[in-house]
């Protein structure tokens, strides 16, 4: 028995998908095939659109604009949100301030604690709305 190839298993899939509806997974394949080359697009600049109308005129990704985008969120976008919130949750290292250079505390502004009373809002002298009565009156009659 003989080891399998690349080749033979590139040939095995284009006869299979002959016979066969394709499958989600060829696309994640070609996704991930480029997906260097993305996300230094998307680091230089370019639009998503305009990476995906590239890459599908080249034949890179035979898929739609909607599924490249939900791979691109799903594994690029993602792990860069991940990354940039491990770093906003690092503690900082802060460096006391020398005292020389610290303000004192008598020529820092107090703070202002004066009110200012608020007005009630109006109360209504009648009810407003609708009121119902059980018993009609004539005048209300044809």
């Amino acid at each position: 028995m003989t080891n399998p190839t690349i080749e033979e298993l590139a040939e095995w899939v284009r006869t299979r998908e002959a016979t066969k509806k394709p499958r989600q997974d060829k696309n994640l394949v070609a996704f991930l095939s480029v997906k260097s080359f993305i996300q230094e697009a998307i680091e230089t600049g370019y639009s998503l659109l305009t990476i995906w109308e590239h890459l599908n005129e080249k034949g890179c990704i035979p898929y739609s604009y909607e599924t490249f985008v939900k791979h691109v969120r799903r594994h690029i976008k993602e792990k860069r949100d991940r990354t940039s919130q491990e770093v906003e949750q690092t503690p900082a290292i802060l460096t006391p301030i020398p005292a020389e250079k610290r303000p004192s505390r008598k020529s820092m502004p107090q703070p202002v604690t004066e009110t200012v009373p608020v007005p009630a809002p109006p109360k209504p002298t009648e009810a407003t709305g609708f009121t119902f009565n059980s018993t009609p009156k004539k005048e209300d009659y044809i």
